[in-house]
């Protein structure tokens, strides 16, 4: 027997502990089963149990979605039936084996899993997404891979509940429930899953609290009955494994008998280990008396015992490695995850997905179902809440007999909300015989008709209502809910589920989930896949499928070609893509003049400088005020980090303990982090702080860096914060100072780990290392350095800062930052994955209202002005930057464009100012390219 244990910590002198050691010492239990807990607190309850039993115990764990389910702490998968969604058994093989692992590693052998239950009815209390679906070949699939992935972990599985109970109505927890088949049904349909398990090599079976009279006309539940076990379980499908109960303390098995001789006949039925007996000591003390008086044969005691024995010695112990190793490891967790996003499955007509990243819809949050799945609405809110603003109510079914009076609705209370929204999502927790009158859910209960006469209502006045299923799709399935523009279901509350979800209705992962139930049942919906949105990702492709004209792009790389012979610039490298595609990249003219080369400069045979090519690393100058800087601010204020209208003096005191000038001290009081990021602060443009304190001059970079700041505290302001737009690299080289004190890390490492990593940026670096030099077009010829300045930082500051500066300093190619670019195009999404929120995208790219007239700045980012370098025809809603070195980044969220520059304009001089009119040109000439919309100046753009 193993009694119910719970899995936090119990203390040595513990009641609940010592009685269960007693038990266990004197040979009365054979270990436990843990219910909710954490892991550290489950190993120490099973050593302590093993230290006092004479002979080696079992422990086992209820483990349907992994070790998580009763475990915090453990890689959570989502529901069975999810992963069946997925149509993928392998993603049931990695479920059963990281479950086995991570329970092995606690010491934990039984694996109370997989469900081999059909979900075959919607009112059904007690199976649910907990089943991997209706169709018997298909389950039978996903359960024989979960039990293939169990075992070969060396852990024991547990297939469960035979002969399934997937077609009744009621609770075996609650009472017995009947499942009124005949034999021919019994074969055809439940016992297909539980043949497979047994074919894929299941150690354990585990029989229902559920009665068949048409196979057993005594009514005794399965777990109980001769017949199920003996004829059935054994003769005709074979098994030669373990019998292990359910949970003896479940009134489906109660009803039967008294707590003790339901133990007593359990074992006498067939089986070999009882689960959770209410009173351990009663049901061990009965089963003695049963086998005194004739009643349990001797016999079947001791075979029970040598099966259990024997299937022990083929397993090894569960010792494992310790829980916080070996629990919730990325590896674990990654499968978890990508099966959550396959499983998403759109039912029917998708055609108003995606919604969009940029001016994201705001959302009004329906939350319906059972209480108990409340978590899935906090969940989805706070998935949405990343992408979009977004409102969340809750709407409670009426008391029985009461009906809705007046025109008066469920939602009327919730009006105004739903006045803002442009998106009505209606999510159902929790389907069941709260939504659904029959066991097919071919309508609805009629409390819920005023709810979705409302929803019609609102989307007949133009608002999007989709319809969302977080656990069991059978409410989406009534005719009702069909009229709504898109309806999606995850198939599982969890937060992975939900993230999924929310991803999949933004586009930015492919929908491929089906729904996982039996045809037979009833005519189902299409399932129709849905790739994701073109801006999730970036690819290379052809002009004409991304709608620009090849003939016009290539006007704009005359106007490169030119720019290269007339000496505008050695050489240039450009990338254009929309909407995800690259269409055009393309490497112009030579890295370096052949009279002004650097010391060391590779050249060919004929001295002259290598070509240009995609691969050509150029000084990003000023770029990296926006590609880092204001990149890693997004991302500490998106984290709760970082305010944007916190004084900067919070940041940084010392601005104000070296000021003794009142006025000054008064204006520095109210400058903010927003003024650094807008470039209003009223701080000083640029002062030569590398002749003074830089590496140059012997100090480490770190003694520069504090003697830039100190000199910079001391600098008066030369405005009022707010009161002028001038654009200043002292103002960021403060901000710098305030995101490492923010982040808790160097500058440096905080824009590796937050901005390059994630993006997969991985030529773009500060300080270029020696062996990436030859890859290096140089810039200018400095004085004060005496040289070509060749694979170091141009700009004088940053280079006496040792090469890493807030200002400026990174090294990048033109692909490296069109990945960038691609993630704020999409609204802040990478690969498909979640990089930054749209609204905090939204919120960074859009012009700063609140500054002073005919300034364009946004935070961080620039906007379109007259002469802009983004030219004419970018949109009023685009944003970009420029590089004193030559390198610009456009991009235009109105006409999915970003446009990459990089050039060395300033080799071998800084004067030569033809950029001015090159940065325009190409501009224009890319736009006009565009031939699927029409593409007009911008009023007031200069001609």
């Amino acid at each position: 027997m193993l009694p119910r244990v719970s899995g936090t910590f119990l203390a040595d002198d513990d009641p609940e502990l010592q009685r269960l050691i007693g038990l266990a010492r004197d040979g009365r239990i054979g270990g436990a089963v843990f219910f909710a807990g954490d892991p550290l607190s489950v190993r120490h309850t099973a050593q302590r149990l093993q230290q006092a039993a004479p002979r080696r115990l079992l422990f086992g764990l209820d483990a349907e979605w992994g070790a998580a389910m009763r475990l915090e702490g453990a890689t959570r998968w989502p529901r069975a039936l999810a992963v069946g969604a997925t149509g993928d058994p392998d993603f049931a093989y990695e479920m059963g084996r990281t479950t086995a692992r991570e329970s092995l590693a606690l010491g934990i052998e039984l694996v109370l899993a997989p469900v081999a239950d059909l979900m075959l009815r919607a009112d059904n209390q007690v199976i649910g997404n907990r089943a991997f679906g209706g169709d018997p070949s298909a389950v039978g699939e996903m359960v024989a891979a979960f039990v293939r992935g169990v075992e070969s972990a060396g852990a024991i599985a547990v297939v469960k509940h035979f002969p399934g109970h997937g077609a009744t109505a009621d609770d075996s927890h609650a009472t017995l429930p009947v499942l009124d088949v005949d034999s021919l049904l019994l074969e055809q349909r439940e016992l297909v899953p539980f043949r497979a398990a047994i074919d894929a090599g299941v150690s354990a079976v585990m029989p229902g609290h559920l009665a068949i009279p048409e196979i057993d006309p005594s009514g005794a539940p399965a777990s109980l009955s001769p017949i199920l076990l003996g004829e059935w379980l054994r003769s005709r499908l074979g098994f030669t494994g373990l019998v292990v109960s359910d949970a003896l303390d479940m009134q489906g098995a109660r009803e039967f008998s008294w707590d003790g001789r339901v133990a007593a006949r359990a074992l006498a039925a067939g089986v070999d280990l009882m689960l959770l007996p209410t009173h351990p000591e009663a049901a061990h003390a009965e089963i003695l008396r049963a086998v005194s008086r004739g009643e349990l044969a001797a016999e079947r005691v001791v075979d029970a015992h040598h099966r259990l024995a024997r299937l022990l010695a083929d397993k090894r112990e569960g010792r494992g490695a310790s829980p916080v190793d070996a629990l919730a490891t990325s590896a674990a967790a990654a499968p978890a995850r990508a099966a959550s996003r396959a499983a998403i499955t759109v039912i029917g007509d998708a055609g108003t997905l995606p919604l969009p990243s940029w001016d994201p819809p705001h959302v009004a949050l329906i939350e319906i179902g059972h209480h108990p799945q409340r978590r899935g609405a906090r969940d989805l809110e706070r998935a949405l809440h990343r992408r979009t603003s977004v409102e969340r109510f809750r709407v409670e079914p009426l008391a029985a007999g009461s009906a809705y009076t007046g025109g008066a609705g469920p939602l009327t209370p919730h009006d105004e909300a739903l006045a803002r929204a442009d998106v009505v999502a209606l999510l159902v927790l929790r389907g069941g015989p709260d939504w659904c009158r029959d066991p097919r859910c071919d309508g609805l209960q009629p409390w819920t008709e005023p709810l979705l006469r409302q929803l019609g209502q609102l989307q007949q006045s133009g608002k999007t209502v989709l319809a969302l299923g977080a656990a069991d799709p059978w409410p989406l399935l009534a005719p009702e809910m069909a009229t709504f523009a898109a309806r999606l279901t995850a198939h599982d509350h969890g937060p992975e589920s939900q993230e999924a979800l929310a991803a999949a209705l933004f586009g930015e992962q492919p929908i491929g989930g089906k729904l996982p139930l039996s045809p037979a049942l009833r005519p189902l919906p299409p399932t129709r896949p849905l790739p994701a949105a073109a801006r999730a990702a970036l690819r290379r492709g052809s002009a004409q499928e991304a709608g620009m004209s090849p003939h016009r792009l290539e006007r704009a790389a005359a106007v490169l070609e030119r720019a290269v012979e007339d000496g505008a610039t050695p050489g240039a490298v450009a990338l254009v893509a929309r909407r995800g595609v690259i269409v055009f990249e393309r490497a112009f003219g030579r890295t370096a003049r052949r009279d002004h080369l650097p010391q060391g400069f590779p050249t060919d045979r004929r001295g002259r400088p290598p070509e240009t090519s995609p691969d050509t690393l150029y000084d990003l100058a000023s770029l990296t005020k926006v590609v880092a800087t204001t990149t890693l601010a997004m991302r500490l204020v998106e984290a709760g980090r970082l305010e944007l209208d916190r004084p900067v003096a919070d940041y940084l005191p010392e601005i104000l303990l070296v000021e003794a000038d009142p006025e000054q001290r008064a204006q520095k009081s109210a400058m903010t982090v927003r003024h650094l990021l807008t470039h209003s602060s009223g701080a000083l443009w640029w002062t030569d702080l590398h002749l003074r304190h830089g590496v140059q001059g012997g100090n480490s970079p770190d003694e520069a860096r504090r003697a830039y700041l100190e000199e910079i505290y001391r600098l008066p302001l030369e405005s009022a914060p707010g009161e002028q737009v001038v654009y200043s690299d002292l103002g960021i080289l403060l901000l710098g100072e305030i995101l490492e004190r923010a982040g808790g890390a160097p500058y440096a490492e905080l824009v590796r780990r937050e901005v390059l990593e994630p993006l997969g940026m991985r030529d773009t670096t500060f300080a270029p290392p020696e062996t990436q030099r030859s890859r290096i077009a140089p810039t200018e010829y400095d004085p004060w350095r005496g040289r070509v300045v060749w694979g170091e930082v141009h700009d004088e500051n940053a280079a006496g800062l040792g090469g890493v500066a807030p200002h400026a300093g990174l090294f990048s190619t033109a692909a490296d930052l069109a990945k960038f670019g691609q993630a704020m195009l999409s609204g802040g999404i990478a690969e498909g994955e979640r990089f930054l929120s749209g609204r905090i995208v939204d919120r960074f790219t859009r012009r700063a209202a609140w500054l002073p007239d005919g300034s364009t700045r946004a935070l961080g980012w620039d906007t379109p002005s007259p002469g802009s370098s983004g030219g004419r025809y970018v949109s009023s809603r685009a944003f970009g930057h420029t590089g004193f070195t030559g390198t610009s980044l456009w991009i235009d969220p109105e006409h999915e464009l970003l446009v990459v520059l990089l050039t060395n304009r300033v080799h071998p001089s800084r004067d030569d100012q033809r950029i001015r009119g090159l940065r325009p040109a190409f501009h224009d000439a890319v736009l006009l390219a565009i031939d699927d919309q029409p593409v007009e100046a911008r009023a007031g753009s200069q001609r």
